[in-house]
């Protein structure tokens, strides 16, 4: 037991808590055993090992248990702690929301790059936009934008709101819209950005515990093959970008040819696909000229 008070050290609470998760098989036990141990004493991951022989308060000991009780079963300890980093900023996030992905950055980075080559005031649409972590790190790094942030989740467009509030990305107008059937008709736009349900169901029924039992099913996938929502994006994107204009979508690891051919189909003018940082195609950049 976790409040016996042999336990007490952060080097003995620690080590129970490892192995507690191990043996249940989640994954980065050590990892997670140091977040939510940090969340409960208010010291860093490292310090917890500089302060190895602390002991811990029987509060804080029934606080920490409490938290890994949850990571116990699987949920994921962003959802635990009610936040994630993403490029650089901290969001609020809970089960309405899919947790951002390191690899998502990369469409931000890659608006931040090509929205200098628009004039001031680069209008921006971000399609899915669930916690807001896309428009709002927009918001915060590429000045005078005018960006638009639309999701079907009324639950997720409240994190959102909470999201651009406490980071200061007032200008954002959020709307509860379904890409797939018409919205906002005279929406036109320089940029198109989106992180869309893009797993099929196949790929999703294997997904591990804390994903598929936690994190919300409609904002991973579109029950078929994972090509709804990107063929219904780029369709709609031929009508929307202004030319000249860009769209940058993100795509599954197996995706990235058949969104090309697509893009290719409807005439975008320039395709490119953008690898990961393990090799794979995970976005589209398709130009209006």
């Amino acid at each position: 037991m976790l409040t016996d008070q042999n336990l007490l050290s952060i080097q003995s609470l620690m080590a129970a808590a490892i192995a507690r998760l191990e043996g249940l098989g989640v994954d980065e036990a050590r990892t997670k055993v140091e977040l939510l141990l940090s969340s409960v004493t208010g010291l860093s991951r490292a310090h917890l090992y500089a302060q190895y022989n602390r002991i811990v308060s029987p509060s804080e000991v029934e606080k920490f248990t409490v938290l890994l009780d949850r990571c116990a079963r699987h949920e994921p300890v962003q959802y635990i702690l009610g936040t994630i980093g993403f490029m650089g900023l901290e969001f609020l996030v809970n089960e309405h929301v899919l947790i951002p992905r390191p690899e998502t950055e990369m469409l931000v980075e890659r608006v931040i790059e090509l929205a200098p080559a628009f004039s001031q005031g680069c209008t921006i649409l971000d399609i899915g936009t669930g916690s807001g972590n896309i428009a709002i790190s927009i918001a915060r790094f590429v000045s005078g934008s005018k960006i638009t942030a639309i999701d079907v989740s009324a639950q997720a467009l409240e994190i959102a709101k909470r999201n651009a509030q406490r980071l200061g990305a007032h200008a954002i107008d959020f709307q509860r819209c379904d890409v797939l059937i018409p919205f906002l008709p005279e929406m036109r736009c320089d940029i198109i950005v989106s992180n869309p349900p893009y797993i099929s169901l196949d790929e999703f029924s294997r997904l591990e515990k804390q994903v598929v039992g936690f994190e919300p099913r409609v904002a991973l996938t579109d029950g078929n093959d994972g090509l709804t929502f990107i063929k219904r994006i780029l369709q709609d994107a031929c009508l929307r970008l202004n030319s000249p204009g860009v769209l940058l979508v993100e795509l599954a690891y197996n995706q990235g040819e058949k969104a090309r051919q697509l893009a290719r189909d409807l005439g975008y003018d320039s395709i490119a696909l953008r690898k990961d940082f393990q090799g794979f195609d995970r976005m589209i950049e398709a130009h209006k000229k």
